[in-house]
C-alpha cells in the first residue's frame, strides 16, 4: 500500500508492507510545462531489502504519481553502485539533466 502526500511543492511517499512502513521517498515537483517529478531520496529499509519491495514501491509510485496528473519524466540520481544497480532495473540511465541533477559519478535515470 501506498501513501502520498504533497506539502511546499515537494511529494513524500509511504510503502507499507502490511502494517509495516518499508520504504519511504520524497520528491521535488516541477509544476512547468513539462510537469516533471525528481525523486530526491528512496529508501527501503535494510530488513526489507532483496526482497522485491523497492521495485514494487517504484512501480506503485510512478502508477500514482501519474494519477495525481504528473505526466512528465521522473528522474533519480543513483548515489552509490547498489543504487545504480536498482535505478537501472526499474528505469534507464539518461544524459538528460534538466534540473542540473549533480551526478556523482553513477548516473541519473528516468523512471
Amino acid at each position: 500500500m501506498l501513501n502520498l502526500e504533497k506539502a511546499n511543492g515537494a511529494i513524500y511517499a509511504e510503502y507499507l508492507y502490511g502494517d509495516k512502513v518499508v520504504g519511504t521517498a520524497s520528491m521535488e515537483i516541477y509544476e512547468d510545462d513539462d510537469n516533471d517529478v525528481r525523486i530526491e531520496r528512496f529508501d527501503i529499509a535494510d530488513a526489507f531489502q532483496g526482497q522485491g519491495h523497492g521495485t514494487r514501491f517504484i512501480h506503485e509510485l510512478v502508477s500514482a504519481l501519474r494519477e495525481e496528473g504528473y505526466d512528465g519524466n521522473i528522474f533519480a540520481a543513483a548515489e552509490n553502485e547498489k543504487s545504480a544497480r536498482f535505478w537501472s532495473k526499474v528505469g534507464s540511465e539518461t544524459t538528460e539533466d534538466p534540473y542540473s541533477y549533480t551526478d556523482i559519478g553513477f548516473g541519473v535515470y528516468m523512471v
